[in-house]
């Protein structure tokens, strides 16, 4: 487990390092598994405690699980079709990877819906349960960036090509999830 833990702690700030360990290594799909479970429990207690219904949110646990798996899978091969070499599960450890600093992000939130905060709703929050939200909502949105630049490096190194490539590769991604989000809104119209 050390040198997993090892991996996830530098993985965020040295995505191309760390992938090339976990790969020398074999230990590319046990990292993108044993991460996936955490990152998406995070999800769903951090889901759970928005609501205020119960702790834990099932759903959100089952479409993080669920996107660790199809995103992967998606740029796997639209990464292929652009000359891409990578192992499935190298391109899982990415996406995992660079998911990783949202179990920061889910975990500050929990601890702030946890202790009794909310969204700001004018005057009736506590001053410094609007300061919170305040430092937590860019924060998140910085998290954002920063998980899709090691996105993009680290399947450029799992992918061995250019970023530019592995920017299109992700614009296939994009698009599968687009067509079959379309899909899904387009029959959900149909049959209401």
């Amino acid at each position: 487990m050390a040198p997993l833990l090892r991996s996830a702690l530098r993985f965020p700030v040295r995505p191309a390092d760390s992938l090339r360990d976990l790969a020398a290594s074999g230990a590319a799909l046990r990292f993108a598994l044993v991460f996936a479970v955490m990152i998406s429990v995070f999800a769903g207690l951090r889901a759970g405690l928005m609501t205020d219904v119960d702790l834990f949110s099932p759903q959100r646990f089952a479409s993080s699980l669920f996107g660790f798996v199809l995103l992967p899978a998606v740029a796997l091969y639209g990464g292929r079709a652009l000359g891409g070499r990578a192992a499935g599960a190298v391109v899982a450890a990415v996406f995992v990877g660079s998911a990783l600093p949202f179990l920061l992000v889910d975990g500050l939130w929990s601890l702030y819906f946890a202790a009794g905060g909310a969204a700001p709703a004018g005057e009736t929050a506590p001053f410094w349960w609007r300061v919170a939200y305040l430092v937590l909502w860019p924060f998140e949105r910085l998290t954002w960036l920063w998980a899709a630049v090691v996105l993009v490096v680290g399947l450029a190194e799992a992918q061995r090509f250019s970023r530019w490539r592995a920017l299109a590769s992700l614009g296939m991604v994009a698009l599968a999830l687009a067509v079959l989000v379309g899909g899904l809104v387009a029959f959900r119209a149909a049959t209401t």
